[in-house]
């Protein structure tokens, strides 16, 4: 059980990051722009002991001042779709568990429906 978990993990992993590497379009032919790529997660990637109540954050931007709307995917095992069409750019999960590593992400689209894909960020709470 826990190998095949491990092995969900590292696909959806492996699937979020071919998304992210694809994932910020051209410049559409009306001369919009699409968002920048999510950057500067809090807490920072890979951090260690992080509280069992965070706060995550992130910092995007759009060249064409657009509205953004945020898709935050998050989770231990699995990433799953935890907010949508949120303007925030911050996401409060429930309390964590303990020790336990988390992984996520965000998707964020323009009002044009141009979109751009942050990497895939790491922490683990702490014992």
């Amino acid at each position: 059980m826990k190998i095949c978990k491990i092995f969900l993990t590292i696909l959806t992993a492996l699937l979020f990051i071919s998304c992210a590497e694809e994932g910020i379009n051209p410049a559409s032919p009306d001369g919009n722009t699409p968002p920048e790529q999510p950057s500067n997660p809090l807490p920072a990637n890979d951090s260690l002991n992080v509280s069992l109540t965070p706060t995550l954050s992130w910092e995007c931007s759009d060249a064409d001042d657009d509205n953004l709307t945020y898709y935050v995917y998050f989770g231990s095992d699995t990433l799953f779709l935890v907010s949508s069409e949120s303007s925030d750019n911050f996401y409060i999960p429930d309390t964590l568990l303990p020790n336990t590593d988390y992984y996520w992400g965000i998707a964020v689209l323009d009002k044009y429906e141009y979109y751009a894909w942050s990497d895939l960020w790491h922490f683990k709470t702490a014992p």
